[in-house]
C-alpha cells in the first residue's frame, strides 16, 4: 500500500450530522446525494455519497479514507493517469440494518476529467 498524497479525513460533526439526516429521513445533508425512499418505507439499504475531493495519483494509485471503514488503495491505469494526474475520488457509504443507519460498506468512484475511470467497493456495498 503506497503513501496516499493526500488523506481525506472527516470530522466528527459531519459524520453525525450524515446519521441524523438518515435517521430523519430527510437523507444526506448539504445535497451529498442519496434520497428517502419512494412512499416513505425503509428501503432494504441505502447508498450516501458523503464526499468528494480531488486527489493526486502517486504510485499508480489514489488511497481514501471513508469514514467507518478503512483505508481504500485503487491502482488506477498507469497508462491513462500518470503519478501527478488530479482525480476527483467519491466515496459513498452503503447503510443497512435497523431503519438503515447500520454503515455496511463504502464504495469509491474514481473521475478524470468528467469520465469514471475507476469503481471499487469494500464490504457489503456495490
Amino acid at each position: 500500500m503506497g503513501s496516499p498524497t493526500e488523506s481525506v479525513q472527516y470530522s466528527e460533526a459531519t459524520v453525525t450530522e450524515t446519521l441524523n439526516a438518515l435517521k430523519r429521513g430527510a437523507g444526506a445533508p448539504d445535497g451529498l446525494g442519496g434520497a428517502a425512499p419512494a412512499g416513505g418505507g425503509v428501503a432494504r439499504s441505502t447508498r450516501r455519497r458523503v464526499a468528494c475531493v480531488e486527489l493526486e495519483v502517486e504510485n499508480g494509485q489514489i488511497c481514501v479514507d471513508p469514514p467507518f471503514f478503512p483505508s481504500i488503495c485503487i491502482p488506477l491505469p498507469i497508462d491513462i493517469l500518470p503519478d501527478g494526474s488530479v482525480v476527483k475520488a467519491c466515496i459513498d457509504i452503503c447503510f443497512g440494518g435497523f431503519l438503515n443507519l447500520v454503515p455496511q460498506g463504502a464504495c469509491v468512484s474514481v473521475y478524470f476529467l468528467g469520465d469514471e475511470v475507476v469503481h471499487e467497493c469494500i464490504a457489503n456495498c456495490s
